[in-house]
């Protein structure tokens, strides 16, 4: 980093890691995910990696992530960014035809 002294970095540079570690008030990424379970809830864990579903489990810190085709996902809590509750449809870039 010595030799970036000055140098403007894209916000995906800086460690997500650090930023999962933070607590909201009292409680750890995997205790707020744990108030989801059941709720549809929008997920990022870095730049261009979103996930979109219904939490059906948290346990040992992994998150269990259903999608609206029945895909699910494994999702180490560590590595969440952001977790929301989701309130529109999701939508698809794409043609209709």
């Amino acid at each position: 980093m010595d030799g970036m002294k000055g140098l403007l970095l894209p916000r995906w540079y800086f460690d997500y890691n650090s930023m999962a570690e933070r607590s909201v008030g009292k409680l750890t990424m995997n205790e707020l995910a744990t108030k989801f379970v059941g709720r549809e809830v929008e997920i990022i864990c870095g730049p261009g990696l979103a996930f979109k579903g219904h939490i059906e489990s948290v346990k040992d810190g992994v998150l269990t992530l259903k999608d609206n085709e029945g895909k699910l996902y494994f999702i180490v809590t560590e590595k969440i960014v952001s977790l929301s509750e989701s309130t529109h449809p999701a939508v698809r870039p794409g043609f209709v035809g």
